[in-house]
């Protein structure tokens, strides 16, 4: 079973920032306002073509990738939520 870590603070803080440290090969992040990464760099290591980037336009979208990652994605360590 994963930990779980909530990060929360003001915008322009840095939190989805730190995803930059992660390894993008085991790192999935999520963005369930179908937003683009809002920090430089962000779309070099994360994409859709790269399977390590959804931008999803509800909630249950959410489940749906987070059940997927965890059926299909072994190799996953790491889910980030944007929002």
């Amino acid at each position: 079973m994963g930990k779980s870590l909530l990060i929360i603070g003001e915008p322009g803080t840095g939190k989805t920032r730190a995803a930059l440290n992660l390894d993008p090969k085991e790192t999935v992040i999520v963005s369930p306002n179908n937003k683009e990464l809002p920090f430089k760099g962000g779309s070099a290591k994360f994409s859709a073509e790269k399977q390590n980037f959804f931008k999803i336009e509800n909630f249950e979208g959410v489940k749906k990738v987070i059940e997927g990652v965890n059926g299909k994605m072994p190799h996953v360590k790491c889910i980030i939520i944007e929002d």
